[in-house]
């Protein structure tokens, strides 16, 4: 019997889903809100998972987000259930790793099609992958791709980096991917005048650089810690050897990689088009993002100049603009730690 988890805070709705799919002799798990479905979902690991996008404590997408980070929930059928029908909204969702997007008012039709659509298709490729795993020219097995790169930095001792020390810079020839154990990194650009742009940061869980050891290119931008961090050095010989031996590790980083040089082209056009008010807006919704969707940002060594480097902006007008937001409502700054009250006022104002 399929188990399903049902991440939705609307009691009546909750009822109604978990009926449904009762009925159709599956066993449901429910969850009031994000934090208390990744807790479920990382106990109990169902064989899918609905979720509505605008739960409490942590929202639908960063929810996908955490999910995907551990190997036991790592790719399983994730569908979300949403009021809106925004084109911009279900992108964001299917880039994440979503499956399906079902809009309200729906079928419990479409519900039950849904959901037997997603456990069939990942039932074919449990049992593909079970015969591909005598294959003697599949080098690493029947593991996941999750195990086979943790297999890849397992074992390897980190390097501690400090707060603020150089990673390595634009134009230098890469020997190292790097997996961030501990702490914050980002990336970032130059312009003439010397003026820093930041095109990403990185959190505990991903991998740096991977886009310069498959392009065999010096690296594009410059790696710097945003506070103390711990990164584990991964021989690019080795890297590449798994990548280009095994199909499903290159289509993941691929993946990876194509979501990376979309993501940066977007950031580059919303500073060089967008209005003072949207860069600050999104560059804040950035960071709403890493923290992985939780209403107020913790990511160390975040200040004012990293900020203001994120949106591309000068840090006068950052200031001004933060004492705006605040004044209208949608920020709250205590300590020097900016909260986010009202998530959905933000993305509208960058929509």
């Amino acid at each position: 019997m399929p188990n399903i988890l049902v991440i939705e805070n609307n009691s009546d709705v909750a009822t109604s889903i978990s009926a449904i799919l009762e009925l159709d002799n599956y066993s449901v798990l429910h969850a009031n809100d994000g934090v208390e479905g990744v807790n479920i979902a990382l106990k109990e690991k169902p064989d899918l998972i609905v979720c509505n996008v605008r739960t409490p404590l942590l929202d639908g997408y960063g929810v996908l987000n955490i999910l995907q980070k551990y190997d036991n929930t790592l790719g399983r059928p994730f569908i979300f259930l949403s009021n809106s029908a925004d084109p911009k909204a279900i992108r964001r969702g299917m880039n994440l790793g979503a499956d399906d997007f079902l809009i309200s008012p729906f079928s419990s039709v479409e519900l039950l099609h849904a959901i037997e659509v997603r456990l069939n298709k990942i039932q074919r490729l449990r049992s593909k992958h079970h015969l591909n795993s005598s294959d003697k020219l599949m080098p690493t097995g029947n593991k996941t791709v999750a195990e086979k790169l943790e297999k890849l930095r397992s074992g390897r001792d980190a390097i501690k980096f400090k707060r603020r020390q150089l990673i390595f810079s634009v134009g230098n020839h890469p020997v190292y991917l790097y997996y961030i154990e501990k702490g914050w990194v980002k990336t970032c650009l130059f312009n003439e005048e010397g003026k820093e742009i930041i095109t990403r940061i990185y959190g505990a869980g991903e991998f740096l650089g991977y886009e310069a050891a498959l392009n065999g290119t010096t690296y594009s931008e410059q790696a710097e810690s945003l506070c103390t961090a711990e990164l584990v050095p991964i021989p690019f010989s080795e890297f590449n050897l798994l990548v280009y031996s095994d199909i499903e590790v290159l289509k993941l980083i691929v993946r990876w990689l194509t979501s990376y040089l979309s993501n940066n082209q977007k950031h580059l056009l919303k500073i060089a088009y967008n209005s003072l008010r949207k860069r600050v807006a999104d560059a804040l919704l950035y960071l709403h993002r890493k923290n992985h969707g939780l209403h107020y940002m913790e990511v160390p060594g975040i200040n004012r100049d990293v900020l203001a480097s994120l949106a591309g902006v000068a840090k006068e007008s950052l200031i001004r603009t933060l004492s705006d937001f605040r004044n209208e409502g949608l920020i709250n700054i205590q300590d020097g730690r900016i909260n986010l009250p009202d998530i959905r006022r933000l993305e509208e104002m960058v929509n």
